[in-house]
């Protein structure tokens, strides 16, 4: 990197863009296939449930239809939480450049305890940490949203197709 663009970033943004990035690249080489292969998941599943259950087979389908716009939902959640967690990384990591950048001064004058009552006095403002009260600040919403979510999906579908079945045998 050259030193002119270094002068327009701050060490802690570096380490943030470099590890978001790195994430985004980590999770396009494990979702990718994704693409691709839900269509005909969906396709083939959709054929062996019709095979097996007939028209309430589509209640199934229809599950699976309204959960994809909660699932975009919750991922614009869960961005807008990460791009605030980093924020709070950045001024973190920041103070922590400082305080390394000072350790001469440190070993040197011993004012240790004035730095560690500022890193611990920054340390309950990031997102999902609790705050000396006790309050949760949420910044891990998102994240367990999607955490909770996620398995629930299939058992919604499950159930909507299970009972468009037993309604339909009642008639």
């Amino acid at each position: 990197m050259s030193s002119s663009a270094r002068r327009h970033f701050t060490l802690g943004e570096i380490v943030n863009l470099v590890s978001a990035d790195t994430q985004k690249l980590m999770d396009f080489v494990v979702y990718f296939n994704s693409v691709w292969i839900a269509p005909i998941e969906i396709a083939l599943c959709f054929y062996f449930l019709w095979q097996l259950l007939g028209p309430p087979a589509l209640a199934g389908i229809t599950a699976v239809v309204f959960i994809f716009p909660l699932n975009g939902l919750i991922a614009k959640m869960r961005s807008k939480l990460q791009e605030v967690q980093m924020k709070f990384m950045d001024g973190r990591i920041k103070l922590m450049n400082e305080i390394l950048s000072g350790v001469k001064i440190l070993k040197f004058y011993a004012c240790e305890e004035a730095f560690l009552r500022r890193v611990c006095g920054y340390a309950p403002s990031r997102p999902g940490s609790r705050t000396p009260e006790g309050q949760h600040d949420g910044g891990r919403e998102g994240e367990l949203a999607s955490q909770c979510w996620r398995p629930s999906a299939p058992d919604l579908t499950s159930i909507a197709r299970q009972y468009a079945t037993v309604s339909g045998r009642r008639h």
